[in-house]
């Protein structure tokens, strides 16, 4: 690690605050997430669903959309990274 923002991260749009709690919730289903001879597992509604009981939140729909379009990037990122 050289301590030094890449390029491409450099002239990144700033991250929304208001999709914060978001991005939070997503990193932390991500730690249960399943690896397979594809590598990274797509997040499954059992997790999320999972997750709200033990948490007693509930996600509204663009909440729910968001997560899933962010799980959509992440692993299109990670199976490049494999490849």
């Amino acid at each position: 690690m050289t301590g030094e923002l890449p390029d491409k991260l450099r002239d990144a749009p700033e991250f929304p605050s208001e999709l914060s709690h978001v991005w939070e919730i997503f990193m932390e289903l991500s730690t249960g997430r399943r690896e397979g001879l594809n590598g990274l597992a797509a997040l499954d509604w059992c997790s999320i669903d999972s997750y709200c009981r033990l948490t007693e939140r509930r996600f509204s729909y663009y909440e729910l959309t968001t997560l899933r379009r962010l799980d959509n990037i992440w692993l299109r990122i990670g199976r490049k990274e494999w490849i």
